[in-house]
């Protein structure tokens, strides 16, 4: 289990404002890491959130998809028919990626997916700049410089 401190400096925000960012960055915060615990302080000029126990791991997805009946797949000859190669071909998968699934009515031939998913820091550290610039506030203003940046006022 993990634990980590994120701090924000900021210039002067008025305390409605602050309360809405701290409210929105917890809520996105959470979805990302899904911590423990997650306390969170601020004053005019800094907002902090300390997360406690998440795990940071990579974890895989499984996705079965599910194709056309087995007997529909095969020929007399036990050769792939145009519907097996049609399904093979739309989800990108070969003859050997094959697998046989039982559900209702049968047999049916399918792919099974596993897909790792990045670390949830790492996932944090990509999109923590859109959703700390997506907070929704009343006013905000933009940089001449960088007229996409805005941040409340």
């Amino acid at each position: 289990m993990h634990n980590l401190l994120i701090e924000i400096g900021t210039e002067e925000l008025p305390a409605g404002i602050i309360e809405q960012i701290v409210s929105y960055l917890e809520d996105k915060i959470k979805e990302i890491l899904k911590p423990e615990t997650i306390h969170v302080f601020f004053t005019p000029r800094r907002i902090t959130l300390l997360l406690k126990n998440f795990e940071d791991i990579e974890k895989e997805d499984e996705e079965i998809i599910i194709g056309p009946p087995k007997k529909a797949c095969y020929d007399d000859k036990n050769e792939p028919t145009k519907a097996l190669l049609k399904f093979l071909e739309a989800n990108k998968a070969k003859l050997e990626d094959t697998i046989e699934v039982e559900r209702k009515g049968g047999i049916y031939i399918a792919i099974k997916r596993v897909s790792k998913n990045k670390k949830p820091t790492q996932l944090l550290i990509e999109t923590f700049e859109d959703i700390l610039l997506s907070s929704p506030v009343p006013k905000s203003m933009r940089w001449t410089s960088s007229p996409k940046i805005k941040f409340p006022r």
